[in-house]
């Protein structure tokens, strides 16, 4: 079976199309047939590499699952290498995990519909085998952030929520910037990234100091 990881693959294709319609309609609102005939392939070819919508699903979510959350793990793991290894400000914590993030979708359009995606899964709180891989990926990451913030000062249940609250902010924020656009008649520049991560730090630290105090 050809590799799903092959760039310009019959797989990748597929993938790359299943990837944009999910990220616009979600899971219920998207057939298998859909994404046959707009990755422009059989649907035969579609069921071969992939059987079932299920299937496709989950290796939609895995692609880049393991990428995006190394992103993460690694940012954290360079900040604390950088602090001889001492406890860090939830500053730098925050910081650690929003950077990579909020550059995915300035490095490929892809990312932008993989993140809008992260929005949808809320409506598959029915069927959590279908985000099995990016919970797989995710959950290390999750509890090395909340163990620096423990490590700082913070309960862990505090850090827990604080944790959730980003790693929810992150997925609106890479899509719905270009909403604000235009709410905002182009005051605010959908383009502007490093200032899109600056208003992002500026609130999230806000938010963090307010859980870390009450």
């Amino acid at each position: 079976m050809e590799s799903v990881l092959i760039p310009g693959s019959t797989a990748a294709r597929i993938l790359d199309a299943a990837e944009q319609l999910f990220a616009r309609r979600g899971y219920y609102g998207v057939s298998i047939r859909e994404v046959a005939a707009a990755s422009r392939t059989e649907l035969s070819l579609t069921r071969y590499h992939f059987g079932s919508k299920d299937e496709l699903f989950r290796q939609v979510i895995a692609r880049r699952a393991e990428p995006v959350t190394q992103a993460t793990y690694r940012a954290l793991q360079e900040a604390l290498l950088a602090n001889n290894n001492e406890p860090l400000s939830a500053e730098i914590i925050v910081c650690a995990f929003i950077t990579p993030l909020a550059r995915l979708p300035t490095e490929q359009i892809g990312w932008r519909y993989y993140l809008k995606l992260m929005i949808h899964s809320d409506s598959l709180s029915d069927r959590p085998e279908l985000l099995k891989p990016l919970r797989d990926a995710y959950k290390p990451v999750f509890e090395f952030y909340v163990a620096e913030l423990v490590r700082g000062g913070y309960a862990r249940e505090r850090a827990s929520w604080l944790m959730y609250f980003i790693h929810w902010m992150i997925g609106h924020m890479a899509f719905e910037v270009y909403e604000l656009e235009q709410l905002s008649e182009g005051l605010c520049s959908s383009s502007d990234h490093d200032t899109l991560i600056a208003r992002v730090m500026s609130f999230t630290i806000g938010g963090a100091a307010a859980l870390g105090s009450i």
